[in-house]
C-alpha cells in the first residue's frame, strides 16, 4: 500500500496526499482500538483481583465464626466428659449423660471479644424440656460478631445477618437441634464484607455442629493407660494365707511382688509379705448388689503368722484384727492408711515403723480409728522407730461386734477395763446401781426411770469441782444405756449406763479430768492388757483425741490434736473408690476391682460347658522357631486374625505354642487350681469366676472374682502378664491401651462443618 502511494503521489501529487493521509488515519484507528481493548483487559482484570480480594476476606471472616464455634464445641465435649466420668454406667446412659451436659454448655457458652469485654451467650433463650434437657433453637449475631476483627482496613467492615430473622428478634437466626440429638445446626449465616473503595462480596453458609459418638468402657475411665500397671494379685473376696486342705498344712510362706488387691486377709501361720515400693489395698468389696453387703477390709491373724510391709509401701486397710498371736510389722518409709481401728482380740504384736495414719475421724465406732486392747492377753505395740502416728478418731464400747448402739470415749489408745471410767457412778442413781440387773420384760421402764435419776443430779460434782452439767451432760441423749442378756439367766439383762458426752472436746477434756484423779489405776490396766514401748516419743502422735504418752514408769495424757475430720473424709472417699475401682479418684458404687476390668460376657462365653476347667485363651508363638517357646516374642489371643488364620480355642493350627493366658468359671466351692501352671510355662494371666488355689509360684497376674488362697506360694510381678491381658477381649476397655471413646482419632474439622454455602 505504501508503495502504491507512493507511485501515485509521482503521478498525481493531489491524489497521493489523500491516500497518504487515509492510511495514517486507519493506522491510528487500529491503534487507539488495540490500546483500548487491553485497557478493557486490564480493568476486568482490576476488577476480578479486588472482587476476589474482597471475597478471600470474606471467606476469612466466615472461617473465624467457625474457629469460634469449634472453641464452643470443645468445651461441650469437655463438659459432657466430666459429666461421664464422674457418673459412669452403662453406654446407653453415658450417652444420654453426655448429650445432656454437651447442649447444656453449649446453652450457656458466652463469646467473647480478644479483650474479654462484651461477653454474649451464643445461644440464648433455649427451651427447658419436660424432662429439664435443653433445645437449642436460636443463634445470636452479636455473639458471632465477637469473632470478627472490628476493623479489617481504614474503612472496611464486616456486616452479619440471619438470612432468616428466628423469634421476632432481628439479633437471632434460626438454630435447628436434630430430633435425635446429635447435632445443631446455624441456619443462613450471611457475612457481607465492604472495602473501602466499595468493592463488596459476601458469603452465605450454614454451620452444623456435631456431637461425637461415644463408646466408653468402665477401664478406660478409672485406669486410662495405667490400669492395674503394677498389679499382680486381685481377689475380690479376699486372700487367705493358708492351705484349705484335710491336713491343714500351714503354709512357709512367701512374698507376692507387685501391688495387691483384695476383700479381707485371713493369717493361719506362715509368713505374707508385701514387696518393697509396692501397694496393697485390702478393701471393701461389694458381695451382694441387693443388701448391700461388701468383705471386711481387715486382716485377722486367726493361728498366728507374720504379715510384713515393705520398705516404701502403701497399704490401705479397714481392720488389723490380731486375734491369735500373729505379727504385724512395717517398714521404713512405709505408709498404713487404716479406716478403722488395730485392734487387738488376743495376743499378738505390731511394730510401726513408717507412718501409720488411721484416717477414721467420724461419730461411728465403724469410722472412727484408735487402738484398742481388748483381751487379758497381753498385746505388744512398739512405735520406737514410728516415723509419725495419726488417729483421726477415738475408741468407742460397743453392745455388740454387731451393733449401732455405743458409746464414745475420749482416749485414742485405750485398754478395755478404762470403760470403768465412763460409767455413771452408782450415786448418782439415788439408790440405784450401775450395772442394773433387771428382768428383761422390766427393762425399758428401769432405763427411763434410772435415767431420769441420773439427770435430776446433773449440778452435782463429779471429777474436781466438775458437775455433769459443766461437761455437757444435760438431757437423755446425754446417757447412753448398754443392755447384755445375763449369762445363765435368759430373762434378765444386765445394763449398764455410759456417759454418752455431746461432742469430742467434753469428752476429751473428761477423760483428761478422769485420769488425774484416777491416774495409778489407768496405768495398771495399760500395763496389765498392752506392752506400749516407744511412746515417750509424743511428738510422733497425733491425734483428735486424748492420747497417752510415757513418762519413766508411767503414763501421762496429751489433749486431743488438730481437727482430722475433713482430711479423713477425702481418705475415706479415697478408700472406697479403691474398693470399687481401684482408682482413687473414681468411684462404681456397683462394680467391684475384679469386674471393672474383666467383661463378663466374654468370660462365661469363653468357659460356656467347661466350668471347673482352665481354658486357654492367648498364646505365646515364634514364628522363626522350630518350636514355639516363650522367649518375649508375639503373643496372639482367641479371635486374632493372624496370617492366614482366625485364633481359634486351641490356639495357632500349627500347635506349636505354649499358653500366655487363661480363663476360667470355678464350680460353686471348688476353687480352680492354679498349680500346674508353674514349671516350664511361662503363664502370664489368670482370670477367674470363683475362687483360686495357688499351690506353686506363679509368674503374671492372677485375677478373681472369689478367694484366692496362697497356700504359701509366691507371685511374681511380670509386667507383660497386664499388658497381654490388657490386648485379650476379656479386657473391659480399649484393647492395647485406653481410649475415652471410639472417636479418639476426632478431626474437628468434621465435626463443626459448612453446607449450603453460596457467593453473592
Amino acid at each position: 500500500m505504501v508503495r502504491q502511494g507512493k507511485k501515485a503521489l509521482k503521478q498525481n501529487s493531489g491524489n497521493g496526499l489523500i491516500l497518504v493521509l487515509v492510511i495514517a488515519m486507519v493506522v491510528t484507528l487500529l491503534g487507539v482500538a488495540l490500546l483500548s481493548t487491553s485497557y478493557t483487559s486490564y480493568m476486568v482484570k482490576v476488577a476480578e483481583r479486588k472482587s476476589n480480594d474482597t471475597f478471600a476476606t470474606a471467606e476469612d471472616g466466615m472461617d473465624l465464626i467457625r474457629a469460634g464455634l469449634l472453641n464452643a464445641e470443645s468445651n461441650a465435649i469437655a463438659s459432657g466428659y466430666a459429666k461421664v466420668l464422674n457418673s459412669f454406667s452403662d453406654n446407653s446412659t453415658n450417652t444420654l449423660v453426655f448429650k445432656t451436659a454437651f447442649f447444656d454448655r453449649l446453652q450457656s457458652f458466652q463469646t467473647t471479644k480478644i479483650d474479654g469485654s462484651e461477653a454474649k451467650p451464643l445461644f440464648p433463650n433455649a427451651m427447658t424440656n419436660a424432662d429439664g434437657t435443653k433445645t437449642i433453637r436460636y443463634y445470636s449475631i452479636s455473639a458471632l460478631e465477637n469473632y470478627l476483627p472490628s476493623v479489617h482496613a481504614q474503612g472496611d467492615s464486616y456486616t452479619l445477618q440471619p438470612t432468616v430473622v428466628a423469634g421476632n428478634n432481628s439479633d437471632y437466626g434460626s438454630a435447628v437441634q436434630a430430633a435425635d440429638n446429635k447435632s445443631v445446626t446455624l441456619r443462613g449465616i450471611k457475612l457481607t464484607y465492604t472495602r473501602e473503595d466499595g468493592y463488596i462480596t459476601s458469603v452465605t453458609t450454614d454451620i452444623t455442629m456435631a456431637i461425637p459418638e461415644i463408646s466408653l468402657r468402665r477401664a478406660d475411665i478409672v485406669g486410662g493407660d495405667k490400669a492395674l500397671q503394677n498389679f499382680t494379685a486381685i481377689a475380690d473376696k479376699g486372700l487367705r494365707n493358708f492351705r484349705t486342705g484335710e491336713s491343714g498344712q500351714n503354709p512357709d510362706g512367701g512374698i507376692i511382688e507387685g501391688s495387691i488387691y483384695a476383700g479381707m486377709i485371713e493369717m493361719k501361720g506362715g509368713r505374707f509379705n508385701v514387696a518393697d515400693n509396692q501397694s496393697m489395698v485390702v478393701g471393701r468389696t461389694l458381695l451382694n448388689k441387693d443388701t448391700g453387703e461388701r468383705s471386711s477390709g481387715d486382716i485377722t491373724f486367726l493361728q498366728g503368722g507374720q504379715f510384713t510391709q515393705g520398705s516404701g509401701s502403701t497399704l490401705w486397710i479397714n481392720n488389723i484384727q490380731m486375734e491369735n498371736n500373729g505379727t504385724f510389722v512395717t517398714q521404713s518409709n512405709s505408709k498404713t492408711l487404716v479406716a478403722d481401728d488395730l485392734m487387738y482380740e488376743g495376743e499378738g504384736s505390731v511394730t510401726l515403723r513408717g507412718s501409720y495414719y488411721g484416717f477414721g475421724a467420724e461419730d461411728t465406732a465403724e469410722k472412727s480409728s484408735s487402738i484398742i486392747f481388748n483381751s487379758t492377753k497381753k498385746g505388744m505395740l512398739d512405735v520406737t522407730d514410728i516415723q509419725s502416728l495419726l488417729l483421726g478418731g477415738r475408741s468407742f464400747v460397743q453392745e455388740n461386734v454387731n451393733s449401732t448402739n455405743s458409746v464414745a470415749m475420749g482416749s485414742a489408745v485405750t485398754a478395755k477395763p478404762e470403760q470403768v471410767a465412763y460409767l455413771v457412778p452408782s450415786d448418782f442413781m439415788d439408790g440405784g446401781k450401775n450395772p442394773d440387773v433387771v428382768s428383761a420384760d422390766e427393762a425399758d421402764a428401769r432405763k427411763s426411770e434410772m435415767v431420769d435419776r441420773i439427770l435430776s443430779n446433773k449440778n452435782k460434782k463429779i471429777l474436781h469441782d466438775n458437775t455433769l452439767a459443766d461437761y455437757g451432760i444435760s438431757s437423755a441423749s446425754d446417757i447412753r444405756v448398754l443392755t447384755y442378756t445375763l449369762p445363765g439367766d435368759q430373762g434378765k439383762v444386765s445394763q449398764y449406763y455410759f456417759l454418752n458426752f455431746p461432742d469430742q472436746a467434753r469428752a476429751n477434756g473428761y477423760f483428761r479430768d478422769y485420769f488425774t484423779a484416777h491416774k495409778g489405776e489407768i496405768s495398771r490396766y495399760l500395763d496389765a492388757y498392752s506392752d506400749l514401748r516407744g511412746f515417750e516419743k509424743g511428738g510422733s502422735f497425733v491425734s483428735s483425741s486424748t492420747s497417752i504418752k510415757k513418762v519413766g514408769e508411767g503414763y501421762e495424757v496429751t489433749p486431743g490434736g488438730e481437727n482430722l475430720k475433713d482430711e479423713g473424709e477425702d481418705y475415706a472417699r479415697r478408700y472406697m473408690n479403691l474398693s470399687q475401682t481401684l482408682s482413687e479418684d473414681n468411684s462404681d458404687e456397683e462394680s467391684t476391682p475384679f469386674w471393672t476390668y474383666i467383661k463378663k460376657s466374654t468370660l462365661d462365653a469363653w468357659c460356656e460347658g467347661k466350668e471347673g476347667s482352665l481354658v486357654p485363651v492367648a498364646w505365646h508363638v515364634d514364628p522363626n522357631a522350630a518350636q514355639r517357646r516363650y522367649n518375649g516374642n508375639k503373643v496372639v489371643y482367641r479371635g486374632e486374625e493372624y496370617g492366614s488364620e482366625t485364633i481359634g480355642a486351641n490356639g495357632p493350627t500349627d500347635g506349636k505354642m505354649e499358653v500366655a493366658g487363661y480363663c476360667a468359671v470355678a464350680r460353686p466351692g471348688v476353687p480352680i487350681d492354679a498349680s500346674s501352671l508353674s514349671g516350664g510355662v511361662k503363664c502370664n494371666f489368670l482370670v477367674v469366676d470363683g475362687d483360686v488355689n495357688l499351690g506353686n509360684g506363679f509368674d503374671g497376674i492372677i485375677m478373681c472374682s472369689g478367694y484366692l488362697n496362697t497356700g504359701g506360694a509366691y507371685l511374681h510381678l511380670q509386667q507383660d502378664g497386664i499388658n497381654h491381658l490388657r490386648k485379650s477381649d476379656l479386657w473391659n476397655g480399649t484393647k492395647n491401651g485406653s481410649g475415652l471413646s471410639k472417636g479418639d482419632d476426632w478431626e474437628m474439622d468434621e465435626i463443626v462443618t459448612y453446607s449450603n454455602w453460596k457467593k453473592d
